[in-house]
């Protein structure tokens, strides 16, 4: 795959997420442009995580379920990990948690026998994620941990931040604002080096937080003032009403004009 080619996907997966109306206007037209059946595979996966992002669970399901079957026809490993990684998701949507772990376990063994250390990396992560929502630290720590040492030099800088920010998120959630203080500043600086804004503003926000969690105070003034002042130079605002709250792995507190 081109370099080119990865940004592409890159892009468009995190407009299943982000923009995931704009995905499914856009799909007919996307498929028409990439007729072949990998690329075909992968705008249905697309679809289907936009489609759960939309809360429409009965339609991702049945369309991730599409995916992996064609997949696993194929002997496509990257789909088949991917595929039963949303599949999981789709189960937890549902309220249905004791499915995602075999769904987890069959992701991170095809993960294996595609040879991909990055993605190994991320399913090790959405293991830490399901392990934090039974509130268990130990497990949530251990799976993040070994999906950092999964890393090479040659991975995802994008994928060694989220590693860091679902670490620091971690050790929020478990009262361990000390350690959770290293790990997202760590983030923020890796964010500097990538020319993240979004990510940035929402780690500035997280840090002067933790600060004040920590009787910091003067500390959690001087972060913030540092994050209005790239909202000011990047003409960033804050929503109307939002205050900053940690919400699921993170602080959300900032979006682009």
């Amino acid at each position: 795959m081109s370099k080119a080619t990865g940004q592409l996907w890159k892009q468009l997966d995190f407009m299943a997420i982000q923009q995931p109306q704009r995905l499914l206007a856009e799909f007919d037209d996307l498929s028409s442009k990439y007729p072949n059946p990998s690329e075909q595979r992968q705008l249905k996966y697309l679809k289907a995580k936009a489609l759960l992002t939309m809360q429409d669970i009965e339609g991702a399901e049945k369309l991730v379920l599409a995916v992996l079957e064609e997949a696993i026809e194929t002997n496509d490993q990257v789909m088949i990990a991917r595929s039963n990684v949303l599949l999981g998701k789709c189960y937890v949507s549902q309220n249905l948690g004791d499915k995602e772990k075999p769904c987890l376990e069959l992701a991170l063994s095809a993960a294996k026998q595609a040879r991909d250390n990055d993605l190994i990396a991320e399913v090790l992560c959405h293991f830490a994620a399901s392990y934090l929502r039974k509130r268990d630290r130990a497990q949530t720590l251990l799976y993040l941990e070994r999906a950092e040492k999964q890393l090479t030099p040659d991975s995802d800088p994008a994928l060694r931040l989220k590693i860091l920010i679902d670490t620091g998120s971690a050790y929020y959630y478990f009262k361990q604002y000390d350690k959770a203080i290293l790990f997202i500043s760590s983030a923020l600086e890796l964010s500097y080096k990538l020319n993240d804004i979004n990510n940035q503003l929402m780690l500035l926000n997280n840090i002067s937080t933790l600060y004040g969690m920590v009787g910091k105070f003067k500390e959690a003034e001087e972060v913030l003032q540092k994050g209005l002042a790239i909202c000011e130079e990047q003409k960033y605002r804050l929503p109307e009403g939002a205050v900053p709250v940690w919400s699921g792995s993170a602080l959300h507190a900032f979006q682009q004009v």
